[in-house]
């Protein structure tokens, strides 16, 4: 009788250590789960700058196919297509951050040039050799991306000038034309 007495008694409950043990296993799993989830994005990201510059090389070499040469660049990175004036072989510079229409008069090569998925960030296109060359270049953000152009995805440097793919995003990856080395 004594023994029933004590267990009614006796309060029910967790004590302190079950209680911390548990919270650290949900801070583990909180951050094992967040951390998976950033590294998603990211390649997320980086999917979509490569398919961005594969779909502009695209309209690129169908605009090669039309006029012999590929469009300009300016010393921003954009290129000079927004429109693309055939008559003067000059264009207006394609903004980077705005979806705008590279285009002719006659034709559209792209409807809305895409923008990088990072606002910061932008795409740099250059033209070289009197329009027979270009390549196009983004900074990829997973340093272990087997896509990058340098080992260990360094910076891109052409001429003693660091590419400059955004605010502090150095040009890390390239698409270029099929008879452009990626550094030349």
């Amino acid at each position: 009788m004594n023994y029933l007495r004590k267990n009614k008694n006796k309060k029910q409950g967790f004590t302190l250590i079950e209680l911390l043990v548990t919270m650290a296993i949900l801070g583990v799993l909180a951050t094992v789960i967040s951390s998976g989830y950033t590294s998603s994005r990211t390649r997320g990201r980086d999917i979509t700058r490569k398919s961005d510059l594969k779909q502009i090389a695209t309209s690129l070499e169908t605009f090669f196919n039309d006029y012999g040469k590929y469009p300009g660049s300016d010393a921003s990175g954009q290129i000079l297509g927004c429109p693309y004036t055939p008559s003067t072989g000059v264009g207006t510079a394609c903004v980077w951050p705005n979806k705008q229409t590279f285009t002719d008069t006659k034709s559209v090569y792209f409807n809305n040039l895409p923008k990088d998925p990072v606002v910061a960030q932008t795409y740099f296109y250059r033209s070289f050799d009197f329009g027979k060359k270009f390549q196009l270049f983004s900074h990829i953000e997973n340093s272990k991306d087997q896509d990058c152009t340098l080992p260990g995805c360094g910076t891109i440097t052409i001429g003693g000038v660091t590419l400059n793919c955004g605010a502090s995003s150095p040009c890390n990856f390239a698409t270029t034309s099929s008879n452009t080395n990626t550094l030349e």
